[in-house]
């Protein structure tokens, strides 16, 4: 319980726009990365 008030917390920092910000936008550019260079690769093997 303990960790998940915790968590709700860090949520809220984040969510009022603290310097934990720019971390979790970075990583979401990150994810967003992966995602688009997986649909590239499956692209590239069907198209092979």
């Amino acid at each position: 319980m303990l960790y998940g008030k915790k968590y709700l917390e860090t949520f809220d920092e984040l969510n009022n726009g603290s310097h934990c910000c720019s971390l979790l936008r970075s990583m979401r550019c990150i994810f967003k990365l992966i995602r688009n260079a997986n649909d590239i690769i499956k692209f590239g093997v069907v198209q092979r």
